[in-house]
């Protein structure tokens, strides 16, 4: 296990967790909703809207949710 030995490289290591969730919240999302696979200007307007449709989804019927491991 890594452990950071400055400030800087704290810094690194909660940024890159980070990232890696962020990068696994839109795989989820892609597999969910797939027109966000294809184009990346539809990518950069609408990730609040499907993530409020996955909460909403999420809510109401969870067992209509793809996690990670069924994309």
């Amino acid at each position: 296990i890594f452990k950071p030995q400055n400030p800087e490289e704290y810094f690194n290591l909660h940024h890159a967790s980070t990232q890696n969730i962020v990068e696994q919240i839109f795989g989820v999302l892609k597999g969910q909703f797939g027109i966000l696979r294809y184009n990346m200007s539809i990518q950069a307007k609408v990730p609040h809207a499907v993530c409020m449709l996955h909460n909403f989804i999420k809510t109401h019927d969870p067992s209509d949710i793809n996690t990670p491991d069924d994309i």
